[in-house]
């Protein structure tokens, strides 16, 4: 059996990439400028930010607690603003910023094709296009 539910996403683009979380609470989804959380039990909106994602780059841990995105951002206000292919670690499911790195500075030449968190939950890796895994240790 299977239990079926629309989400009330009215208003909202075209969405690219979705993950659930292990435990089935939230759904995070990346649209290619804004990512958004949904709480899946009361199916209502819980978070949006300004950063979507660029090829495969959405990762959930497997405790829930974390989403990673990575995609193309053009210089703007504040303090983690930077230009070009960006990775960012977020809290679930408030989507607060935890830290944001370029990927340039961690070796990639490219876009990240995908994400994945380690089963610990201590590392990040980071799939390049340019054919290289990067493990980044997460504090």
């Amino acid at each position: 059996m299977v239990a079926r539910a629309a989400l009330p996403i009215a208003g909202l683009g075209d969405f690219e990439r979705a993950r659930v979380t292990p435990d089935h609470r939230l759904l995070v989804a990346t649209e290619p400028d804004q990512t958004s959380v949904w709480r899946l039990d009361t199916d209502t909106l819980a978070a949006t930010v300004p950063f979507g994602a660029s090829g495969q780059a959405l990762a959930v841990s497997l405790d829930g607690a974390l989403a990673a995105t990575s995609g193309h951002e053009e210089p703007g206000p504040g303090p983690s603003s930077i230009m070009g292919e960006a990775l960012r670690l977020w809290s679930l499911p408030d989507l607060s910023e935890i830290r944001c790195w370029r990927l340039a500075d961690l070796g990639c030449r490219d876009i990240a094709c995908a994400l994945a968190f380690a089963a610990d939950g201590r590392h990040l890796v980071v799939a390049g296009w340019d054919g290289v895994l990067r493990r980044i240790a997460l504090a």
